[in-house]
């Protein structure tokens, strides 16, 4: 297994792209341990508990529009959706899911540069390792189709995992309806609809899942445009787990 440099990373908190910001990145996704040792075991026996998740990004400190201090400063306390990448581009790996944000903190040393730090914490959902469909780096003006990767079937103990995350809108009063097709083939031919996630209108992002089984292996996102001009910047995760 090749080693990776982390580069090109990817920090997306709701739907605001921090990674301009951000010089360090942090996520631990762990279980618990539960005794179920009886008396006649001759060693400790354990199984897993629930599963929990921390994340925790540091980097440099803005205020206004669209900068990190307008939503870290305001959603403490408050559940966000993430999604972090160490190399951003179409089929590399992703992982995102669920937090609740715990922990900003700001301002430093004097002659420095201000810094922030923000932590969150798993709340009700799992953190899921997926693959990047859509990184982000070329605008969605039209109706259309990304082109899909194989992802495998899911089980019928599995669920399918689709992350969105708007990160830029215009347009006069643009829409976008986001939707993760599958197929039994890379040319989609009778792409079936598995999730459907909510329209927007401006940033944001949702996260949802369907159950399995299901058969076909390929997957993609779907995507209806409307209004004047829209243009919406997308970074769209598709896992199972």
């Amino acid at each position: 297994m090749a080693l990776i440099t982390l580069k090109d990373g990817k920090l997306i908190v709701n739907g605001y792209d921090l990674s301009s910001y951000v010089n360090s990145l942090d996520l631990s996704i762990t279980t618990g341990e539960i005794d179920v040792t009886t008396i006649d075991e001759s060693a400790i026996k354990k199984i897993a508990g629930l599963e929990d998740t921390s994340i925790s990004a540091e980097g440099f400190f803005e205020a206004g529009v669209d900068k990190p201090d307008e939503l870290l400063g305001t959603n403490l306390g408050s559940a966000v959706n993430f999604a972090m990448a160490a190399d951003n581009g179409r089929g590399n790996i992703a992982y995102f899911g669920g937090g609740l944000e715990t922990n900003y903190s700001i301002f430093g040393a004097i002659n420095e540069a201000a810094p922030f730090q923000f932590t969150g914490s798993g709340t009700n959902t799992k953190t899921v390792r997926g693959t990047i469909e859509d990184p982000g780096t070329t605008a969605v003006t039209a109706t259309g189709s990304t082109t899909g990767f194989q992802l495998g079937a899911v089980g019928a103990d599995e669920k399918l995992y689709g992350g969105l995350f708007v990160i830029a809108a215009s347009g006069t009063s643009p829409t976008i309806d986001a939707k993760i097709q599958s197929d039994d083939n890379s040319s989609f031919t009778s792409a079936t609809d598995q999730i459907t996630f909510a329209q927007l209108t401006d940033t944001g992002s949702e996260i949802k899942s369907a159950n399995g089984a299901i058969a076909d292996d390929y997957f993609r996102f779907n995507y209806t445009i409307g209004g004047t001009s829209p243009s919406f910047t997308i970074f769209g995760i598709i896992g199972k787990r």
